[in-house]
Order: structure tokens, then sequence, then C-alpha cells
């Protein structure tokens, strides 16, 4: 009987199977947790050997098992947005599809050629004995960062980790690094490389989930509260036009395998990268490559991966998928993951994975050498990388047409001198005069990371032959019109509905794509010069290392909050005061409706405590900092009128009579403005240790509007 279908027939069989005990419950728990184990897990053996016939069968397994869990998150996804309810009884048949859709596809994969195969394990003493020490070198300075980041933990309000973080933290970055290339070197070994520089990166990821205790950033917050409504009501609504595919992934694997949601959600993305990047680089080889390809994603920068966000999970199946894709010329990845993963990217977040999908597909209808319809190929690829940097100015265009969001558009703003000159100044690596040297230093690499990787693609090119070279050209081109449509898009777009300093964030985010296209264009280029190191004079070879290797811990202390020389940090962390804060604001209001005006640090802490609680007129109680009046009357308070007439239009937006005024001890001008609040108010008190620095200590100010004013609405001189 032929293999394909024998392998069919099985998985019909065990998913028949596992569908039985669905409908008929086990009443031994652990053989009905092993049965489910298995179901899962043969379909994902199956997919890795037919995408895979040159890969060992742990690599092989692992990416079937990340393309089972795509196609059940694209499932889900779908199921929701046909109105479908999400929980346990669908996880049930979703899965089940999945196993069915996966066996299909593998069904259907065509038979490995006789050539291929997994190239043969050569066992050698010294080898092997090199392999594990250097293993222990990476696994030694990992634990180093890990367990100065747990000790560093903290649950204060704080604008960077690095005062909390022990001093030879960035130092063991680079030496883990440095065994990386070390172990690619002496052992060459693919693999162990791979896993080495898995541990390597999840050095970096790993340290905002362990330092930031109750949690990193605002939007994070906001996203595993609408996770926790899906979690209990199985649907969200309004049903939002993105983040789904994140959201029915997380719910699902907390349903699975049990674990708290919250911590599902936070390692996702650190966690992810640290994986996904490692193996797609290990997978998506060609022959030509050397055995130090996954080393050179030192030089990827980390920021995007350091905590989970739609827009991070996107950015992240994106790039995997595209670096996967280039496997697909010598035979060692078939381009389907890609382009599933590419899919689930757009499912997460369709503004960047719209654009990562369409290069994926570009990589994918490129045609290798004498392959039919050659020309037609190119000519289809290369559409498709101009659609692909379209693709996000055109969305927000037809988005303001549609007049959901308010985007101002000015194209006579193309013909200014003024934003070409910014695209030349931002590819320039010059910061100033500055004399700070560590800050100094990772601000030029900061700044300089495009053009390094600009000048590697365009050695990647000339280094390259035949499909490679037209490869690297794709990913190379993409990447240019990705920051011309960066340019033509904060030049010419006005989005009103951001606050102003957020307001050129969608521009920005498509020249973070486009430093990953880079990057996955440098990594021939990158390899071969870390090949030459060892091979050239020892003291250039030293002097060029040890400089990639400062440049990798630079890009880790660029890739965290900064506060120093060069960088003012503005985004103080959700401390204890700020969730004391609004326990607090809760119990006082007694049941009734409440306004609240504060900072991003307490809404976020208002998000954590009580989820989406209340809503007027479509106006959240405490301020939503990327958009919304309230946060606009919460600058004006702060900023520049501390009146009982602000106030009162807070009340109004809020559709209450009670309103309170959170101030952080680290807020601008934190002094004079309690002084003038503390006249107004009817009513004040102090949260947290004002002994301390900034970050431990706030006041909360309450105003009720049903009584008289205490003083005149305006204060003189405030």
């Amino acid at each position: 009987m032929d293999e394909k279908l024998k392998d069919l027939l099985a998985g019909l069989v065990i998913t028949g199977i596992f569908t039985i005990t669905k409908i008929i419950p086990l009443p031994v728990v652990i053989l009905a947790q092993f049965l489910t184990f298995f179901a899962v897990l043969f379909p994902a053996y199956i997919l890795g050997k037919r995408f895979c016939p040159k890969s060992r069968w742990m690599s092989g397994t692992a990416l079937g098992l990340i393309t089972y869990a795509t196609v059940v998150a694209l499932v889900q996804t779908a199921w929701f947005y046909l109105n479908g309810t999400l929980g346990i009884e669908t996880d049930i048949w979703t899965m089940i599809a999945a196993m069915g859709i996966c066996h299909t596809l593998a069904a259907f994969m065509p038979e490995p050629q006789d050539d291929e195969g997994p190239e043969p394990l050569i066992f050698d003493s010294k080898r092997i004995l090199r392999g594990i020490l250097l293993l222990a070198c990476s696994s030694a300075a990992l634990y180093f960062v890990l367990q100065g980041a747990s000790s560093a933990s903290t649950s204060d309000s704080i604008r960077t980790p690095w005062p909390l973080l022990p001093p030879g933290t960035l130092l063991a970055v680079a030496l883990g690094w440095l065994a990386v290339i070390v172990s690619a070197w002496v052992v060459k070994s693919r693999a162990l490389t791979a896993i080495q520089t898995a541990l390597a990166i999840f050095a970096t990821t790993a340290i905002v989930p362990l330092v930031y205790r109750i949690g990193f950033g605002f939007d994070g917050f906001l996203h595993i509260a609408s996770e926790k409504i899906i979690l209990e009501t199985g649907t969200l609504s309004p049903k939002p036009l993105y983040y789904m595919g994140q959201y029915v992934f997380t719910t699902w694997l907390h349903r699975l395998l049990d674990l708290p949601l919250d911590q599902v959600d936070r390692w996702l993305v650190p966690f992810g990268a640290a994986i996904l990047l490692a193996l797609a680089v290990y997978l998506g080889r060609r022959k030509s490559d050397a055995v130090l390809l996954p080393a050179t994603l030192l030089l990827l920068p980390l920021a995007p991966f350091i905590a989970t966000t739609p827009q991070s999970f996107a950015y992240l199946l994106g790039l995997a998928a595209v670096i996967l894709v280039r496997g697909r010329f010598d035979g060692y990845v078939s381009p389907i993951p890609g382009i599933i993963l590419a899919a689930w990217s757009v499912a997460v977040h369709p503004l960047a994975g719209v654009p990562f999908f369409l290069v994926v597909l570009a990589l994918s209808f490129w045609p290798k050498k004498n392959m039919r319809l050659f020309r037609t190929r190119q000519i289809l690829a290369w559409l498709t990388v101009v659609g692909s940097a379209c693709a996000v100015p055109a969305m927000f265009y037809v988005l303001g047409l549609r007049g959901g969001t308010q985007i101002n558009w000015d194209l006579n703003a193309l013909f200014n001198s003024q934003p070409w000159l910014e695209l030349g100044k931002n590819l320039l690596p010059w910061i100033g005069n500055h004399f700070a040297l560590w800050p100094s230093w990772s601000s030029l690499i900061a700044h300089s990371v495009s053009a390094i990787l600009l000048l590697a693609s365009v050695g990647s090119v000339f280094a390259a032959k035949d499909d490679e070279r037209g490869h690297a050209i794709l990913l190379m081109v993409s990447a240019f019109l990705f920051i011309l449509a960066s340019t033509v898009l904060k030049a010419t777009g006005e989005f009103a509905f951001l606050i102003e300093y957020e307001r050129s964030s969608y521009a920005d985010r498509l020249w973070i794509m486009a430093n990953m296209l880079l990057a996955a264009a440098a990594l021939p280029a990158l390899s071969k010069i870390l090949g030459r190191v060892r091979r050239g004079p020892p003291l250039l070879g030293t002097a060029l290392l040890t400089l990639l290797l400062a440049a990798s811990a630079a890009l880790t202390y660029d890739a965290l909050p900064r506060n120093d020389a060069l960088v003012t940090g503005r985004g103080w962390s959700v401390g204890q005061a700020d969730l004391e804060a609004v326990r607090t604001i809760d119990r006082d209001a007694e049941r009734q409706p409440y306004t609240v005006l504060a900072n991003q640090s307490v809404s976020a802490a208002a998000v954590v405590q009580f989820g989406f609680k209340r809503y007027h007129d479509q106006i959240f109680y405490y301020p939503i900092p990327t958009s919304g009046p309230l946060y606009d009357l919460y600058l004006r308070m702060t900023y520049k009128e501390p009146t009982r007439d602000t106030v009162s239009d807070a009340g109004a937006l809020g559709g209450t009579k009670l309103v309170y005024v959170v101030l952080n001890d680290y807020w601008w001008n934190a002094i004079n403005t309690a002084e003038t609040l503390s006249i107004i108010a009817d009513g004040e008190w102090t949260i947290g240790d004002t002994t301390k620095n900034p970050g431990h200590s706030l006041k909360v100010y309450k105003f009720d509007l049903s009584k008289p004013a205490r003083t005149p609405a305006t204060i003189p001189g405030s």
C-alpha cells in the first residue's frame, strides 16, 4: 500500500478514536489526555515528514505542530466571524477539523525525491563533548539573565528595568551569542546552533515578562481583558476586524493545557520568538548556507518581541514565514507552512499580516531556474511585492473613506523636501554630539541597524546565485518599498483620532517590518562574514567579533525601555499603587457610577481589576490614551486647567456626577498641580509610600458635582 495512503488511513483512525473519546468521555483522565496528545502529535509528525523531507523528525514534527496550531487558530477565527461561539465544545470539533485538514495536506504533498533525506549523523566523541560544553555555556548565560530578571521583579511603577538588573546582564547576553558562534565554528552542527540561538534570543525576550510583575505597557491589559470576555461568553461584541487570530489561540491554549490565561498571553511572543525564529532559520536554509546561519540573528532588532500584543505576534508570524519560505528552493521545506503562518498573521493583525502575507506569496511565486512560466511567475512576484508596500496606505485610505476613522490626507506634502530629507537622515548612522559612552553606542547601533542590514542585503545579492539572488532582491526591494510607504504615510496622512505623540506610529511600524525583511535578506551575507572572521587574521577577527557582540548587547539594551543620558523614559509601568487606587475609588463610589481622569498606567490598572466595566455613549469610564476625549480632558486637567469646569466636562462625557482625578507622583509638575487640586476637590487621599522615589505613590481627588463647588472654578496661577 502507498505510504501516503497508509498515513492517511492511520490518521483517520486516530482522529476517529479521538472523536469517540470526546463524545463518550473516558473515566480515566490521564488516558484521555494521552489520546489527545497522541491525536495532535500524529498529524504533526506526518506534516513534518512531508513538509521537511531533508530534516530530522524532531524539527519536522515541531514545524508540523506549529502548522497544526495555526490551522486550529484559523478555523476558530473563521468560526468566530461566522457568529459561532468559542468554548470547549468548539475546541473539540475545530481540533478534529484541523486534524482532517492536516492529513489532507500531507496526502497531497509530492513524494520526496530519491536524494532527499536527513543528512547522516556523524558521531565524534570530541565533537559531542564540545557541543555539550558550549550548550552548557549558552544555558549558563541564559540562567544568569533569567535569575537576575527574576530577582529584579517588581510591582512598583518603573520607567526602565535596567537599574534593577544585575550589572553583568548585557555581558551574559553577549556571551550567549559568542557561544552560538563558537559552537558553529567548532562543532558544526546546524541543530545545536539553532538550539543555542533560541536560548540567546530568549535571554533578551524573557526579561520584560519576568521584571514587570503586574504587566508591561498598556495595550496588553486591554487584550487580556478581551480574551477573558471570550472565555466567559464565547464571543466579543461588537466583533473586531482584527486581533482574533491571537485571541482564539490564547483562549484555546488556556482550555487545552489548563494554564493561566494571563501567563499564556504574557509569554506567547517572548517564548514564541525564541522557538519560531530559530526553527525557521534552521529549516528555511539553502545548500550553500553555512552552519553559522542561525547565529546571524544577533543583529535582528528584538524590541518588537519583548512583550505580547497582536501587532508583535503578527510580526513574529510574518517574519518566521518569510525566513521559512526561503528553504523551498533546495527542497528543505515546502512553502505551504510559510504561507499558512503568513495567513495566521493576517488573522492576528491585518496591518502587519497583509504586507507579510503578500511578500511570502511573492517569494513563493518566484521561479526556480528553468521552471515553466518563468517570466510570468517573475512578473507575478514583482506585482505582489508592489501590492505589499501599497497595502497599509490603501487600507487606511479605504478606512478613512468609510468615515469610521478620522484621517486627514494631504498629498501635496509629497512635493515637500522635508519628508525625503528625514528619510535620508533615518538611514544615516549619526546621533549627534553625545558623550555618554554606552547610551550613545546603543543609540548609534539602533539608529544604524537599517543601514547595516541594507549593506548586508546588498552583499547577499552579490554573493548569491540564480534563484537565491532573486529571493534576496525581492526582500531588499520589498523593504525599500516599505520604507517608501512609511515616508509617504507619515507625510500625507494625519491620524487625528490618535493623540499627538502616537500619530506617526503606523508609519513607524512599516519601517520596523522593513528592517525585518532586510534582516531576512542579510542572513547569507552575515553568515559568510562570520565564517571569514575565523579564517582571517586573528587580531582583525577578534576585533570584528567583539564589535558584533557589542552590537548585539546594544540592541538588547535598546530593546527594553530606556531612561538614560540620551533617552528620557516617559512610559511608566503599572504599579501596586495604581491597583490600590482603582480599588479604593471603586469602594469609595459605593456602587454609584463614576468617571475617572487618570494616566495610562492607572487606566490599565482599572482594566486589570474590573475589565471593561462601564461605558457611557461609547466612552469608557477611564481614559484610553490612544484615543478618546476623556484623555484630552485629563491632559487639560494636569497640564493647562485644573478646574471644576474641566471636571464637569468629564462628568458630562462619562454621564456621572461623581468624578475622580488621579495624580501620580512622577507626573509632570505634580507638586504644583496637587496644590491646586487640593483646593478645588471635595476630598483627597494619598496612596503608597511618599518617602520613596517617584513611582511609589499617588494622590486621588474626589469631585462630587451634585454639591456646590468649594471654590471658584478657575484658580489663578494654576
